[in-house]
């Protein structure tokens, strides 16, 4: 059951439900299950949900152009990769004639040599995940980051969705965004986002509402920014 859970995906989650019925419900109609559905620990995320783990199949499928800057984008994988997928799909639907976006999706234990192994070559860098991009909430070292971004020498942008405070909510209330997404909003500044800037409020009833961006240099220069 805890397969079923840790991988996510829809099918994943159904069975795990089922599982759950035939074994502690004692609901007999339920027969074999099949196994969980395994995604791969860290790989590359195309639309239609093709998931692919060599990058120069990655690029055909996308129609990647030498003409285009490339924006590289860090999704959750795991039991979380439907929580950034929405905004892959938004991102390509608004700029794939624009840009070249290269998705990676990623268990966040698994982020440092995801980002290593395709992200190369961008122009711009992406974070869709909450906390340190070096193993993310277990509070990794800093500096396997900062080498990154000191080779790479690429703007760095940290989009981040409210958890759970809806627009209405939002502007009816006197104490503004809650806890948990200020503790959440903070944790990139650990590892190099300096300039802390609120893009705009999505008029959704999702996750997708609040989206607060951290805007940052490559973090190695660690100088304050004084524009504005």
């Amino acid at each position: 059951a805890q397969e079923y859970y840790a991988e996510g995906d829809p099918e994943n989650l159904k069975n795990l439900i089922l599982i759950l019925l035939k074994n502690y419900a004692g609901v007999k109609e339920i027969k074999t299950l099949p196994p969980p559905k395994y995604r791969p620990a860290f790989g590359l995320y195309a639309p239609e949900e093709a998931i692919y783990e060599d990058l120069k199949d990655y690029k055909r499928k996308i129609q990647y152009s030498d003409n285009h800057p490339t924006i590289g984008v860090l999704l959750y994988g795991g039991m979380h990769f439907n929580d950034t997928k929405p905004i892959a799909d938004a991102l390509y639907k608004y700029l794939k004639n624009d840009v070249n976006l290269i998705f990676v999706f990623s268990n966040v234990e698994n982020n440092i040599e995801a980002i290593n192994k395709y992200l190369g070559n961008i122009s711009l860098f992406l974070n869709l995940q909450y906390f340190r991009i070096h193993d993310g909430p277990y509070g990794g070292e800093p500096e396997p980051t900062y080498r990154f971004f000191k080779k790479l020498d690429v703007p760095l942008i940290t989009g981040l969705r409210s958890y759970e405070t809806e627009i209405e909510k939002w502007k009816n209330s006197k104490k503004g965004i809650n806890l948990i997404d200020i503790y959440l909003h903070l944790h990139p500044e650990l590892t190099g986002s300096m300039r802390l800037l609120r893009e705009n409020i999505y008029n959704t009833p999702s996750y997708l509402n609040t989206r607060i961006l951290h805007h940052t240099r490559p973090p190695v220069s660690m100088k304050p920014d004084n524009e504005g």
